[in-house]
């Protein structure tokens, strides 16, 4: 199985801190975050993310890979424009 996209590890609490969180709060796995081209994460999801449920899980991660993909892009080339969301959570 060849991974061809970025994979990280880190201790809970550099993670915490990267992800904006206190670090005392606890940290449920997984944690998928989408981060723009500039480095921002434009969207979040903690472990118990609802959006994270098996039956709406796909459409949840494609809305938020498409609207992360959006970000940078010039505004006659996006479809539609939605509000920032730094957190999905």
């Amino acid at each position: 199985m060849g991974v061809t996209f970025p994979v990280g590890y880190n201790e809970q609490k550099y993670a915490a801190k990267f992800l904006g969180l206190p670090e005392t709060e606890p940290l449920l796995m997984p944690q998928i975050v989408f981060i723009d081209r500039k480095g921002v994460i434009r969207r979040q999801f903690a472990g118990d993310n609802p959006g994270l449920a098996n039956a709406i899980q796909d459409t949840t991660l494609r809305a938020a890979l498409d609207e992360t993909l959006k970000q940078g892009q010039t505004p006659a080339a996006q479809h539609s424009v939605s509000p920032q969301n730094k957190k999905g959570r």
